[in-house]
């Protein structure tokens, strides 16, 4: 039986779960951020905001690292 090729999301899975966590992070800020009225960032806003900036920079590394060292077996 042929072993199958793994999709472009099973191979970027790592780095794809780290980008949605960013996301999500991202999300948290802004609404912590635009309580009340207005855009005031506390302390916990800007920890999510850098939070999300790291998680975001694993993510695409990763995805950039599995697409250039591994192309897809075919």
């Amino acid at each position: 039986m042929p072993e199958s090729k793994p999709g472009l999301i099973r191979r970027c899975a790592l780095g794809l779960w780290f980008c949605g966590i960013a996301l999500l992070g991202l999300l948290q800020f802004f609404g912590k951020a635009l309580r009340g009225d207005g855009f005031h960032p506390g302390t916990i806003a800007w920890i999510w905001l850098t939070g999300s900036v790291v998680f975001a920079t694993l993510g695409i590394a990763a995805i950039f690292r599995e697409l250039r060292d591994r192309p897809p077996r075919g």
